[in-house]
């Protein structure tokens, strides 16, 4: 279980360092328009599967308590 729960956190950092990279990239203005669009799009999937594995990870705690 507890390895179980090492991956889904590292997984969830992945994701993290990936908005990260996605927010210093477009910091540099050095894209196209339709580069920044989909670097912006991907951006907002990424941020909303990590919403809702917090979300999953809540309700989980609260099933618990």
């Amino acid at each position: 279980m507890i390895e179980h729960d090492i991956k889904e956190s590292k997984r969830y950092r992945e994701m993290l360092d990936e908005v990260e990279a996605i927010v210093r990239d477009l910091g540099q203005n050095k894209q196209d328009l339709d580069e920044v669009t989909g670097k912006v799009q991907k951006g907002f999937e990424i941020i909303k599967s990590m919403k809702d594995r917090l979300e999953q990870t809540r309700a989980q705690v609260e099933k618990i308590r």
